[in-house]
């Protein structure tokens, strides 16, 4: 039984067989990628004016160092933005700076953007000095 189970073929066996050389364009993840739907509201860092508002849209995967999120907008690479992640009742996963790494066109006319977190998400931050001393948050 298990020498048949060996010996079938799945769709990415075969297109590893034809294109053996799929690893080159992409470098071996570091990290577990969970693929998981969430909200994602993001604005530009620093915000460019100052009625600018946040653009919704939403996570196709996430890492610990990373995401990949569907948005409606074109963004440069190397763009910095400021997320923020929501669970299914709009509570806040997380906040977040992040820079874009890529950009691709989807079919339906949004973008798939390639995102590197910069801060680590739900970190202690130290609150603003008062008196010689630091208070954690």
């Amino acid at each position: 039984m298990s020498a048949a189970r060996n010996e079938l073929v799945s769709p990415l066996d075969t297109i590893e067989r034809v294109d053996g050389d799929l690893e080159s364009w992409c470098p071996p993840r570091a990290e577990k990628r969970e693929d998981v739907v969430r909200i994602v509201e993001y604005s530009h860092y620093p915000r460019l004016s100052r009625d600018q508002r946040r653009s919704v849209g939403f996570t196709r995967d996430e890492s610990r160092s990373g995401m990949c999120i569907a948005v409606g907008e074109h963004e440069e690479s190397g763009t910095l933005l400021r997320v923020a992640v929501r669970n299914v009742d709009g509570g806040l996963t997380f906040d977040a700076l992040a820079r874009v790494v890529w950009c691709d066109a989807r079919s339906d006319g949004r973008y798939w953007l390639g995102l590197a977190l910069m801060e680590a998400g739900g970190r202690r931050m130290l609150k603003v000095r008062r008196g010689g001393e630091h208070r954690e948050v």
